[in-house]
């Protein structure tokens, strides 16, 4: 049995690690925040580059961005988790990419977006190409894109033309589910449709500057949407996963903390009830 220096010894590092837990459940909840309203500005924001798109394609049925349709060669950008404590989380994004890449005929880069995920990757036997780094700060996405986008200007260059990212999207709760998206080439049937939707207004907007250069420059933009999109959801599912983590951790603390105080308190009274005895017995060997 425990002595009553050893129970106070576990409570105490025990009550330390529920602070670290609920500082990091709070972290983490300011986080889910800030990164989901990132996400819907970003969302905002490619409704605006697909509004431009619109323009540009208007009555043309639609433009060619991109090689000619084929079973080319696809950069496959992996968004993992950029800390712990929030389960399988890279795990399962890793899993479907494998699932992917196991079913698309031609060859596969990987590019690896965070710390975490490349490593799965590897222990599964999937070769990185390439990493791009990437922290759990709102202030570096535009670094973590930018890097994205030069690396899939060269891997254009070597003949890699097709782009998906990876990454978790937050579903129902704290829960999240792996998901994919075609960055490159632009699907013809999204620009044929986008062509034919209406406009808000009356007026539909003049395109004043040459036609392929407002592409190139909207190409670029709904390039850094889509990557952009692709980290901030990547980002708020983990601080979700992570969130759900520490309220699971800190319900477990707390309970064995009501174990820890309930032993203490039983170790204590029968010291003093020990304590009683002696009293009584000498007391009575007295008389």
């Amino acid at each position: 049995m425990a002595t009553k220096q050893k129970l106070e010894r576990t409570i105490s590092s025990t009550q330390d690690m529920s602070s670290i837990v609920s500082t990091m459940k709070s972290l983490a909840a300011v986080n889910v925040r800030i990164f989901g309203q990132a996400r819907e500005a970003i969302e905002e924001y490619m409704e605006t580059v697909e509004r431009g798109l619109e323009v540009a394609v208007h009555g043309e049925g639609g433009a060619r961005i991109g090689p000619p349709r084929r079973k080319h060669e696809q950069a496959l950008f992996v968004f993992g988790a950029v800390q712990g404590m929030c389960g399988q989380f890279s795990d399962h994004i890793a899993d479907r990419v494998i699932d992917y890449a196991r079913r698309f005929p031609a060859a596969v880069h990987i590019v690896a977006v965070g710390p975490r995920v490349g490593a799965r990757l590897k222990d599964r036997g999937i070769e990185v190409a390439r990493y791009v780094e990437m922290s759990g700060s709102l202030d570096v996405l535009p670094r973590v894109v930018d890097d994205c986008i030069i690396a899939v200007e060269e891997l254009r260059r070597r003949g890699v033309y097709g782009s998906v990212v990876f990454y978790n999207t937050a579903s129902s709760g704290s829960s999240y589910e792996p998901h994919h998206d075609l960055v490159l080439p632009i699907s013809e049937a999204w620009l044929d449709r986008i062509a034919r939707r209406r406009w808000p207004t009356r007026m539909l907007p003049t395109v004043v500057t040459d036609r392929s250069s407002l592409l190139t420059a909207l190409t670029r933009q709904y390039l850094f949407a889509s990557f952009y999109r692709a980290a901030a959801q990547s980002l708020s599912s983990e601080n979700s996963a992570r969130l759900a983590s520490m309220q699971s951790a800190e319900s477990n603390i707390d309970e064995r903390l009501s174990e820890l105080r309930a032993a203490y308190n039983r170790q204590r009274q029968q010291e003093i009830t020990s304590e009683l005895l002696d009293i009584v017995s000498g007391y009575t060997a007295l008389e």
